[in-house]
């Protein structure tokens, strides 16, 4: 399953170059390539790839964590991540970040960008060459709310639990993969912030911000 996963994740990626494959279901695949290496993790002896978020790396809880300083990779829920936000261009997402290691263009258009790897830092453009969704996994731990949840430390996902209440939804798709959800409405327009959780650690190792169209619990399928 994990290698079918992350073959579905390069092609689609590729063919977004040409067709703009829309953002619901390039995030879908991704916690798909997620929940697969979680399941795998503990009696595969290959190296994952690089965009996999095995639990067995979510860290320990630290027995009084400080809260997330502002640094390179602050998340916004509703935002953006990292200093980069929803609607920026893909100039100002270099002057943010610098070079991508990766970029794919339709003619002249930016599609998409990648940082950081070989962690995950995704960057989708929509609509007049401006970011549409951010997908996000990086496993230092230096990824962080204001509030101190970060992605790949133990526990934390009870600080989102905590933190929005019966805001935050856990949403079970029709592939069976579990994400918990938070939908603000950011003017004219809704903004969904998604994570993936790592359950079995009480952790969150991937986190998606992206506009969104539909009730928070449409299927990204749809």
């Amino acid at each position: 399953m994990l290698i079918k996963a992350t073959k579905a994740y390069h092609a689609l990626r590729t063919r977004e170059a040409h067709d703009c494959v829309n953002a619901e279901r390039v995030a879908r695949i991704l916690v798909l390539a997620v929940a697969a290496s979680l399941s795998l993790a503990a009696c595969s002896e290959t190296t994952p790839p690089a965009r996999q978020a095995p639990a067995s790396e979510v860290a320990p809880a630290s027995p009084a964590p400080e809260p997330a300083k502002s640094n390179a990779t602050l998340i916004r829920e509703g935002v953006g991540v990292g200093g980069v936000e929803l609607g920026m261009t893909a100039a100002e997402v270099e002057a943010r970040l610098g070079k991508p290691d990766h970029v794919n263009k339709a003619g002249s258009e930016t599609v998409f960008m990648a940082f950081r790897e070989p962690d995950n830092f995704g960057v989708y453009f929509g609509d007049a060459d401006r970011v549409r969704m951010l997908i996000v996994s990086i496993k230092d731990g230096s990824a962080c709310t204001d509030y101190g949840a970060c992605l790949y430390r133990e526990g934390d996902l009870a600080k989102l639990k905590a933190r929005h209440g019966d805001k935050l939804l856990r949403y079970v798709d029709r592939d069976g993969s579990v994400t918990y959800r938070l939908l603000e409405a950011k003017g004219d327009r809704h903004v969904m912030t998604e994570y993936t959780p790592a359950e079995d650690r009480n952790g969150v190792v991937q986190v998606a911000i992206l506009y969104w169209t539909g009730p928070i619990d449409k299927s990204s399928f749809d």
